[in-house]
């Protein structure tokens, strides 16, 4: 940082007229600005902050007006050591349309450092199938270990 104020100062005891030293230094603080904030992630986090897990699971509910997901999946390397049921926000809301109770489903575990957590990049992996699988749906969640 002294370095960079020392040339500062260097330069405006040069023969630069002070309108132009001083459109100098606001395009470089701009600058600088403009790129520690385009590093930031949604919400005003930096992305180093989250962390991602590859998840699998079951829905078990959906409630769309509550932006909640709810799936019985297994453990979580790195995150949870044991399978259970759980609900999760989407981050597109769009997701719920392509789905239904009993799909098997692929997603992205983001969790912020702030402990939020939301499903994104959903992919159902198999489709649930008439009434039988209605059925397994009421199952607890042990009941399919």
């Amino acid at each position: 940082m002294k370095i960079f104020i020392n040339t500062i100062l260097s330069f405006s005891s040069l023969a630069i007229k002070r309108p132009l030293f001083s459109t100098l230094c606001f395009a470089l603080l701009l600058a600088i600005g403009t790129g520690a904030f385009a590093c930031r992630g949604p919400a005003g986090k930096t992305d180093s902050e989250a962390k991602t897990y590859n998840i699998e699971g079951k829905v078990t509910s959906i409630d769309k007006a509550g932006n909640r997901l709810t799936i019985y999946h297994g453990a979580i390397p790195g995150y949870m050591d044991e399978a259970m049921t759980m609900p999760y926000p989407l981050k597109d809301q769009k997701s719920y349309d392509a789905l239904e109770v009993g799909d098997t489903i692929k997603a992205k575990l983001v969790v912020m450092s702030d402990s939020r957590e939301w499903l994104e990049d959903v992919v159902v992996s198999k489709k649930q199938s008439g009434p039988a699988a209605d059925k397994n749906d009421k199952a607890s969640p042990s009941d399919h270990h």
